[in-house]
């Protein structure tokens, strides 16, 4: 058997044939006595309620035990119900009197298909009922009673309080005398709800004849509410404003920063307007850092680059570089850097654009085009601030570059950022900008390639077959690992996870350190194949092995490794 996962799979229960009674089944698990099967029977007969309800109301079995092993006698899954209030448009399929009635709430819709969440999965008349009120093919979970009760009530409520926000706009809208409270409230209530489920990016939409509203969550854009065409101006008038944006400028692009008080906490919105034919599309990238794994050892880096970068980051002085495309998570890598490095002994500076998040003792800085202020112009000033640390949020010209090198042969650690598939490959991308091996080799310290890939759902993942043309990499990446067999899985969907099969994300590396042979080579003129090739021969992992590695870990599939990687990437060889 594979050694013990990081995040161990939940036990899976096997399923038995239906006409196994529960009372049975409850025995054979050591969780009833036949006498207090005997009891409870009777009791029963005597009350005609269920026989799960008269277990819990006795005491002989909690309320989780019996519906999971109403699932077994059904042979249909046990769900743990989602915490966040569910997804008002697949709660508008079913009536809350109806859910109430026959307690069960609509989990998620795929296709012509309304999973449910049931405490009675055998209720063949509340199964009657559901398909009659939406006229769709029904799949069943069973949850315990108190769970979907609870459920109905912040979900029901959730929705009932949302669309009377839309309501009140709407009115608000067509009433020029009314106030305009309601949009206030709208925003209000958008906003909270991204926050709520983890959006990274809300995005405002305007069509035809609505306002579209889409959350981006772990990476993929999904639907979120829609709100009347009309309101559309109202909506972005209400962004500007909170932003400081000017409010009669529609036709030229706008960007602002938002201050969002929540109940708790604050949040960070980074606000972008641009004109579309249907209106100004305007969207919001969410900066939460409450949410930000801000630290190295929780972005998911394995232990032994870990020790590595924490040695190259004790160096006094070169370039550490990060790469990656847009969304992949190197500003957070950076950020996690600094906080490591922090204290009130160095002075650490900066120049972004944006700053996204405010650290304490680091000087932040932001491009200013309209002021001048360059990435370039913006370092120059740096150096003469007597930093010991600086952070350049991205080498995007020649002169940049040029000055983020020497700024390292004066004596300062400088962090950057750069656009590359790869890690080697910010090579050739620096040598494009002007940059000669021989300065490369003397400033650049290591290069980190990152991806983000979608977290399996600890609730719901389910094991698969590794695919026969991937084994010997598998076997390979699970020798390093100390595993003697492969366990991989694959994404299956729950309420948990409101059916993507996936819950948060985690990063996937591959950290490339200039030790003196790739100096050498680099001074050679080797630019990238031969530095990997020696990466690879001091056994170190590329960004798939890396993958494959939290794949063995139960932390994602290979599925989304396939996907988040572009196909250069992926060696099956």
């Amino acid at each position: 058997m594979a050694s013990a996962p990081l995040t161990q799979p939940k036990p899976k229960l096997a399923a038995r044939p239906r006409h196994v009674p529960l009372g049975q089944l409850l025995v054979e698990a050591g969780v009833l006595s036949e006498d207090q099967l005997a009891r409870a029977l009777a009791e029963q007969k005597r009350t005609q309620a269920p026989l799960g309800a008269v277990l819990v109301g006795l005491n002989f079995a909690d309320e989780a035990t019996v519906a999971a092993h109403l699932a077994i006698q059904e042979g249909v899954p046990f769900s743990a119900l989602p915490r966040e209030p569910l997804d008002p448009e697949v709660l508008s399929l079913v009536p809350e009197p109806l859910a109430r009635e026959h307690r069960l709430v609509p989990l998620g819709k795929r296709g012509n298909t309304l999973l449910l969440a049931m405490a009675q999965p055998g209720d063949f008349a509340a199964l009657d009922a559901v398909r009659a009120a939406t006229g769709l093919v029904l799949d069943r979970v069973v949850a315990p009673q108190s769970a979907i009760e609870a459920c109905i009530e912040r979900s029901y409520r959730r929705k009932e309080a949302l669309e009377a926000v839309f309501e009140r706009a709407i009115s608000a809208a067509w009433s020029p005398g009314t106030s305009g409270d309601p949009i206030v409230e709208l925003v209000d209530q958008i906003v909270t709800r991204a926050v709520e489920e983890r959006a990274t990016d809300i995005h405002l939409q305007p069509e035809e004849n609505l306002l579209r509203i889409r959350l981006r969550i772990d990476g993929l854009l999904q639907a979120g509410p829609v709100v009347p065409r009309k309101l559309a101006p109202q909506v972005a008038a209400r962004i500007k404003v909170m932003a400081g944006l000017d409010v009669s400028e529609s036709r030229l692009p706008q960007d602002g920063r938002i201050r969002f008080q929540l109940k708790n906490r604050a949040v960070d919105l980074r606000v972008s307007t641009f004109l579309t034919q249907h209106g100004e599309n305007v969207v919001l990238r969410v900066l939460d850092r409450t949410a930000q794994a801000l630290s190295l050892e929780a972005l998911g880096i394995s232990p032994e680059d870990l020790d590595r970068l924490g040695t190259i980051l004790r160096r006094p002085s070169g370039v550490v570089l990060v790469t990656g495309p847009s969304g992949a998570g190197k500003t957070t890598t950076l950020y996690a850097a600094l906080n490591r490095l922090n204290s009130i002994e160095v002075n650490i500076m900066t120049v972004e654009e944006p700053i996204e998040y405010e650290l304490q003792l680091v000087r932040q800085s932001q491009v200013n085009s309209k002021a001048g202020i360059t990435y370039a112009a913006g370092l120059r000033a740096i150096l003469r601030q007597d930093p010991d640390i600086i952070l350049v949020g991205e080498i995007r010209d020649a002169e940049t570059a040029q000055l983020v090198m020497r700024a390292s042969l004066t004596g300062h650690l400088v962090f950057s950022t750069l656009h590359t598939h790869s890690s080697v490959g910010a090579i050739p991308r620096l040598v494009d900008l002007g940059l000669t091996p021989a300065l490369l080799s003397s400033t650049l310290q290591a290069v980190l390639a990152q991806r983000l890939c979608r977290r399996l759902c600890e609730d719901c993942r389910e094991e698969e077959a590794p695919p026969v043309e991937l084994m010997p990499r598998l076997l390979e990446v699970a020798r390093r690992l100390g595993r003697e067999e492969i366990s991989v899985w694959r994404a299956r969907g729950c309420a948990a996870c409101r059916q993507t099969g996936y819950h948060g994300r985690i990063g996937v590396f591959e950290l490339v350190e200039m030790g003196a042979e790739q100096r050498a080579q680099l001074l050679e003129g080797e630019l990238g194949p031969a530095l990997m090739s020696e990466h690879r021969a001091l056994g170190r992992p590329t960004l798939f092995e890396d993958g494959l590695a939290k794949a063995l870990h139960g932390l994602t599939s290979l599925a989304e490794l396939e996907r988040t990687l572009e196909p250069e990437l992926v060696d099956r060889s």
